[in-house]
């Protein structure tokens, strides 16, 4: 697999022998040997800081904007809460191993404030979920199917099984996938 998708980084290789001058060199053949290295750069935090300056010009005052937060006086970007709900729910990480995952990259995150990230962020898709079951219930063509999982019971209380719902507007790809408690009733759908 040679992940042609990947971002790349072209580098020339030339002896290092004593006594080599680039310069004075000719090519041996037009052939070249490629050598591929992967590297796996590890999570990064980046702090942006944002000197917002007013200026006065001819009696009226000017003032520089902040980006966009993805919430209210938030100092998280959206790629910051992205990457949150990606571990948590993507990857199930718990959030205390996100916090803990977070400190060993060199960021102390409190784990009150990841579950107030994920609060908000999970209102935000609830709309986007709601729109998207709007839009998709007003499509011309809708198919459904319902398809079986294992639900988790609880604690130590085993699993059943129960199934999840799937509904498609045909004219506008739109998926809207549907949960009550694993029923497979018509009332459901």
């Amino acid at each position: 697999d040679m992940h042609y998708e990947m971002e790349t980084l072209e580098h020339d290789g030339y002896p290092e022998d004593e006594g080599f001058d680039r310069q004075k060199a000719g090519l041996l053949s037009e052939k070249q040997r490629i050598s591929i290295r992967y590297e796996f750069v590890p999570m990064r935090f980046i702090k942006h800081v944002y000197h917002i300056r007013t200026h006065v010009q001819e009696g009226r005052m000017f003032e520089g904007k902040t980006p966009t937060a993805a919430f209210f006086n938030s100092n998280y970007d959206a790629s910051f809460i992205a990457g949150l709900m990606e571990l948590r729910y993507i990857h199930s990480m718990p959030v205390e191993r996100i916090v803990n995952y977070f400190e060993s990259h060199g960021f102390n995150l409190k784990k009150p404030t990841a579950h107030k990230l994920l609060e908000k962020a999970s209102g935000l898709f609830e709309n986007l979920y709601k729109c998207i079951r709007k839009s998709v219930k007003e499509d011309g063509y809708i198919s459904a199917d319902e398809t079986y999982y294992k639900i988790l019971l609880g604690q130590g209380k085993g699993s059943k099984k129960g199934y999840l719902w799937v509904v498609v507007g045909m004219e506008s790809g739109l998926v809207y996938v549907l949960y009550e408690d694993g029923s497979r009733a018509d009332s459901v759908i």
